[in-house]
């Protein structure tokens, strides 16, 4: 392996201190503003609803982003008692229907998973924070379609079949349904039940796939053809998106080299996956079903700034690429372990384990404040409009992590640490220009989330990292973990209004305009 000193940046220049855009957008030219970042958000295991702190972050999450659907699994847990070995279809749903209750009973729809996935958390490569087999329970087909047609009953005569009928199944490629040299017939006759059995109960519930990874032998193009081959009469593909390893060689190469370490992969991974399925012929919506730029749960980055206006980054990449997309994760609560918590684990959850709102979360309810028609989109912003007098923008201000974070192992990150990984430090000056706007006075309301306000991490460390942190402790945290807030007012008189933002690296804003009248 090479030194780092002998590494080129591949993606660096040498920069000013201060980088320049400019924007303009026309209130005459708009279009509706379709929001893919607020219908669905991971969960984790479905059992985990029985959890009263779950629960209370699931509702906080909920309430907050207007979230329509929860990605839930393992729902053959034996902490169900489901009875699934009972001959004469008698099972026990009761534990199943309080999960599913407490969605449906605060307007969350579920998004369930139905295969047999083993619950993996990673704290590294090459170690587990837990890790726990699934065997696959049902030995024959027909098995698993009686019990899926007894689950399916048992649902519509719960919930009703109009609320079923706007669930989400999908069937996860486990690769146990594969032979080593890519068959996949075990796995697509798997899918097809599931679509024939859920179909014939509920025609308009959403049934599909999900492709997972390559695992050696299963290849997005073979899986492809075999899906156009054998006609599977689902209604979507969903696949995830992660970063690869980091100090791995990766198919030979460095990793610096590959295109998976690149500020655009997510995008660009999307793209090119859609464009080979459509050459093979799978005609359905692809979904996101699990993003993030890592599945290490002891990665310092996840709690950071950077979090922040990487999820931001990339909800606006990926704004007209997918209808869903599917953060992984809500809370760190999903992630269980031995170990006492500290307040930040570096997991990748949108709010800790005692529900303070990290810079991540921000970014999403920055974006959830957008208005219902879109003006224009750039690198780094959205505008939108209500088409009343009323304006919001979001920006970020993304810097990628240079080549030295590939190069180790992500745990081994600390803190103190990160501003090393990010050697580009350049404001970004953005000059937004609003044409054909009413004459009047205006208000500029801007919320700012950045190393000195509202990150819990950087607050954190201002505390000294004290790990037994008492009640009023976190109260106060919780308090001061909020986006800073500025207002002026601004009179525009040749219908034009012409603002500039500035913002620190890894800096996320959200700018509200609104018309204030006089008399």
């Amino acid at each position: 392996m090479e030194s780092i000193a002998d590494l080129p940046p591949y993606d660096r220049e040498e920069k000013d201190t201060e980088i320049f855009e400019n924007f303009t957008v026309d209130t005459r030219e708009s279009q509706p503003l379709k929001k893919n970042w607020n219908k669905m958000m991971n969960l984790g295991r479905v059992i985990a609803l029985l959890r009263g702190d779950v629960q209370e972050h699931v509702l906080f999450i909920k309430n907050t982003f207007d979230i329509e659907y929860i990605r839930i699994w393992d729902i053959y847990d034996d902490g169900l008692q489901l009875n699934l070995e009972n001959e004469g279809g008698r099972h026990n749903f009761s534990k199943l229907d309080k999960a599913l209750d407490f969605l449906c009973s605060n307007s969350l729809r579920p998004y369930i998973e139905l295969g047999c996935k083993p619950i993996i958390l990673l704290d590294n490569y090459e170690s587990y924070i837990s890790y726990v087999e699934r065997e696959i329970v049902f030995k024959e087909l027909e098995d698993y379609g009686h019990y899926l047609e007894s689950l399916m009953i048992h649902l519509v005569n719960r919930y009703g079949a109009q609320e079923v009928s706007q669930w989400i199944f999908e069937l996860w490629s486990d690769p146990r349904l594969f032979k080593k040299n890519g068959d996949g017939d075990a796995y697509f006759s798997t899918l097809e039940m599931s679509c024939r059995v859920i179909k014939k109960i509920v025609p308009g519930a959403r049934v599909g796939g999900a492709y997972d990874r390559e695992y050696g032998y299963i290849f997005l193009k073979d899986f492809a053809a075999a899906w156009s081959r054998r006609k599977v009469s689902a209604d979507f593909l969903s696949v995830y998106c992660y970063r690869s390893r980091g100090a791995e060689l990766i198919n030979g190469e460095v990793p610096y080299k590959h295109d998976a370490q690149k500020p655009d992969f997510l995008l660009n991974y999307l793209t090119e996956n859609k464009a080979l399925l459509k050459e093979y012929g799978v005609d359905v919506p692809v979904y996101v079903r699990e993003w993030n730029f890592t599945v290490i749960n002891r990665n310092v980055l996840n709690d950071s700034c950077f979090k922040g206006a990487y999820v931001m980054k990339n909800l606006i990449d990926l704004y007209d690429q997918t209808e869903l997309l599917g953060y992984w994760f809500a809370t760190d609560l999903f992630v269980e372990c031995e170990e006492a918590p500290k307040l930040l684990d570096g997991c990748c959850g949108l709010l800790s384990y005692d529900g303070i709102r990290k810079p991540a979360f921000y970014a999403f309810d920055f974006m959830n404040h957008l208005e219902e028609l879109l003006l224009g989109r750039s690198k780094h912003m959205m505008v939108t409009s209500n088409g009343y007098d009323s304006y919001t923008i979001v920006c970020h201000n993304y810097k990628h992590m240079d080549v030295q974070y590939f190069l180790r192992d992500e745990q081994e990150v600390t803190v103190e640490e990160i501003p090393l990984l990010f050697p580009d430090t350049s404001r970004l000056k953005l000059n937004i220009r609003i044409n054909h706007i009413k004459n009047g006075f205006y208000y500029i309301k801007t919320h700012s989330v950045c190393a000195h306000s509202g990150s819990v991490q950087d607050e954190w460390k201002r505390m000294g990292f004290i790990e037994n942190l008492g009640r009023q402790d976190m109260d106060y945290l919780r308090g001061i973990c909020v986006p800073h807030i500025t207002v002026f007012e601004y009179p525009v008189k040749n219908h034009t209004l012409e603002i500039t933002l500035t913002l620190d690296a890894q800096e996320i804003q959200r700018i509200h305009i609104y018309r204030q009248l006089r008399e």
